[in-house]
């Protein structure tokens, strides 16, 4: 490698990642799920295709790919950190009974920062907004067994 290339390497805020088989993988994971995965998640998928791959490497390569801004780190309704490869401005949204998170895509929910920076004096650096229900397919089955109840008790 040239030494003016090093120089420019070393001088830049973030150097360009390396791309490696793993990190290949765990990208490539990511943005083809829906589900958020946890890193454990992510761990297994990756081990489908990369046996040998390691956990503490998929935490590694998954925090760096968050620095990096290739995706983005939550925290799920479990406590749990999650990985999204979509790093678009979205927001979450969770089913509180099965745990499943969603991503809601809209312009609607605008939050306005500068208002909210001159009214707590913080300068505000990110925000997230997770919003909480129940899924489609919590509510059929909710709806099932309300059913069943009301024709045992008949």
């Amino acid at each position: 490698m040239e030494v003016k290339t090093i120089c420019r390497m070393l001088t830049m805020p973030n150097p360009p990642l390396r791309n490696t088989r793993q990190r290949s993988a765990i990208l490539d994971y990511l943005r083809h799920t829906t589900c958020h995965p946890t890193a454990e998640q992510v761990h297994r998928a990756v081990r489908r295709r990369i046996p040998s791959v390691g956990l503490a490497t998929v935490y590694r390569n998954l925090e760096k790919l968050v620095e990096r801004g290739l995706a983005i780190r939550f925290e799920g309704p479990d406590g749990r950190r999650r990985y999204d490869a979509d790093t678009r401005p979205h927001y979450h949204i969770v089913c509180t009974k099965c745990g499943r998170v969603g991503d809601i895509h809209t312009e609607r929910l605008q939050i306005n920062i500068e208002r909210l920076e001159k009214a707590t004096d913080y300068r505000i650096t990110g925000f997230q907004l997770e919003l909480r229900g129940i899924c489609p397919k919590c509510r059929r089955a909710g709806a099932r067994g309300r059913r069943a109840n009301r024709k045992a008790n008949h």
